[in-house]
């Protein structure tokens, strides 16, 4: 699947290079900085014919800048826990790229 920098949660993490948590596609599809152009819709319509996933997207960065997207995903159903996220940005502040 091809993911899209502008109109994805993960596109979003690559271009502010912080940690997006998406609680749910139902709560969250209006954020323009994931949903809000024309192939993040056509990206949002392939995603929830796969689910509806909840999750966090951890941007992987290095001196030179972020090489990639972490993306730890949940689904319906299941709840993200703030620990999750503090866990998650507490490894990235302390590791290092390749």
């Amino acid at each position: 699947m091809l993911v899209p920098i502008h109109g994805s949660a993960s596109g979003k993490a690559y271009r502010t290079r912080e940690l997006v948590c998406l609680e749910s596609l139902e709560s969250d599809p209006l954020d323009p900085e994931i949903f809000g152009t024309a192939s993040g819709s056509r990206f949002y319509q392939q995603v929830l014919k796969e689910g509806q996933p909840s999750g966090y997207f951890l941007p992987l960065k290095d001196e030179n800048g972020v090489f990639g997207i972490l993306q730890l995903k949940k689904y319906t159903g299941v709840l993200l826990r703030p620990q999750e996220a503090d866990f998650l940005s507490a490894w990235q502040a302390n590791s290092r790229g390749p």
